[in-house]
């Protein structure tokens, strides 16, 4: 029985990875597989002594956790934030398994690995399955010639969209330039495996796929991230980063607010469904959201329902035949889904992260942590950044990969500790 249970244990990772379809794409009997969840942490209880691996953000998820069974109890129709709610309990679920895994050196490289794999095949995915928006020529020509091999995803009926893909790109690319550009380290560059090819590959296939989305926000938070990663490795990258800053905020004053104005709201489908992927488009969805929030504070109005409730309550210049999936901003949709409270843990979490890897970049002296320091904290501001304009809602599929890159976070902060233990307790080797 022991033996049966350390294996278990062992490999919840591939238990997770096996049944991840079911818990994103649930259906009414496909639930009954939330239940593997407690029971996963019932046998960790039994061979690690803790039901979790505990970290700075159990409270933090504690309170998202409560404020979810809170909007479940104000939601109009349960069966409709399933699978929201499911994707969401999946994901932190990842979050702590991942944070158990990357406690080793090993566990971390492979735990990388992994990743960028899985960025690979959501490229491809992409490439293959989206909707894509038609705005620039060149772009546009490529485009048409591609084949649309995958279709009919659940919550994706007509294509996946360009900016959600956008978003999710973000997580993956400036994480494996910030490993590039980082310090050399043995993990990453020894071996009989050529990881460096690799992570050149996913940086290539990502990027590539990324661009093609024509997201301008997206674009704007890929570009953030790159410089980000070179001006804190580079003194000249940051003097330039810092030039160009200043020259972008003096055109913006030459040629006036209302001109760049025209230029974000410019769009080849604003006459579909109005100002679609434009400035007043979004101006439209935030105010429906925030008279949402002023009318569900505590509460939320349940995962994933905005798009529903909010054609219902708050009038919007938007076409009716088109759907308005979530808030268009990340912060008004976690406050629109799970409330003010929510919308606080959510906060608490960023700043969180932020504060792990801002330590871990200035205590720790290997070079291989650093790296992935470096990129994560690429990623996640590349993400922040689109995330001002757009978002991917909590529980969304994509959304998994951002609870994994919170682990990250987590598990260099946790060398760092152990270095720092190490280095007290041995302070001359």
């Amino acid at each position: 029985m022991t033996r049966w249970r350390s294996f278990a244990v062992k490999y919840i990772p591939f238990w997770l990875l096996l049944l991840s379809p079911l818990f994103l794409f649930p259906g009414r009997v496909k639930v009954l597989v939330l239940l593997a969840l407690p029971v996963f942490c019932v046998l960790n209880k039994f061979e690690t002594g803790h039901f979790i691996r505990r970290t700075p953000f159990d409270w933090v998820v504690f309170l998202l956790l409560v404020m979810v069974l809170v909007t479940e109890y104000a939601t109009f129709d349960l069966n409709f934030t399933l699978p929201k709610l499911s994707g969401l309990l999946f994901h932190i679920t990842i979050f702590y398994v991942v944070v158990e895994v990357v406690r080793t050196r090993q566990g971390l490289k492979h735990s990388l690995i992994l990743f960028f794999l899985l960025g690979i095949i959501v490229s491809i995915v992409g490439l293959l399955g989206t909707d894509w928006l038609f705005k620039n020529e060149v772009i546009s020509n490529f485009l048409r010639k591609l084949p649309k091999v995958i279709q009919g995803l659940p919550g994706a009926e007509t294509g996946i969209g360009p900016n959600e893909l956008a978003g999710t790109l973000l997580w993956f690319f400036p994480l494996a330039f910030g490993i590039l550009m980082g310090k050399k380290n043995d993990e990453f560059y020894n071996g009989r495996f050529n990881l460096r090819a690799f992570l050149w590959l996913t940086f290539g296939v990502t990027i590539f796929v990324f661009v093609l989305t024509q997201s301008r926000g997206g674009w704007i938070g890929g570009v953030v991230a790159l410089v980000f990663i070179g001006a804190v490795l580079n003194k000249t990258v940051r003097w330039l980063a810092g030039g160009a800053t200043i020259a972008l905020l003096g055109a913006v004053n030459y040629v006036g607010i209302s001109t760049v104005k025209n230029l974000l709201v410019s769009d080849t489908v604003e006459g579909m469904v109005g100002n679609l992927g434009s400035l007043g488009f979004r101006m439209e969805v935030w105010r429906a959201a925030i008279w949402g929030i002023r009318d569900f504070p505590f509460t939320g109005m349940g995962l994933g329902t905005f798009r529903r409730v909010a054609r219902v309550l708050y009038p919007m210049n938007v076409s009716p035949t088109f759907e308005v999936p979530h808030a268009h901003q990340q912060f008004l949709q976690v406050a629109v889904d799970l409330g003010i409270p929510g919308l606080v843990a959510y906060i608490a979490l960023w700043i969180g992260v932020a504060y792990l890897l801002w330590y871990t970049w200035h205590t720790t002296t290997d070079g291989f942590i650093k790296s992935v320091t470096l990129g994560v904290s690429g990623s996640l501001l590349g993400f922040f950044m689109f995330g001002i304009t757009d978002t991917i809602a909590l529980g969304a599929k994509p959304g998994l990969f951002l609870w994994w890159l919170f682990a990250f976070g987590v598990g260099v902060y946790q060398h760092t500790l152990m270095e720092e233990r190490n280095h007290s307790e041995n302070p001359h080797p």
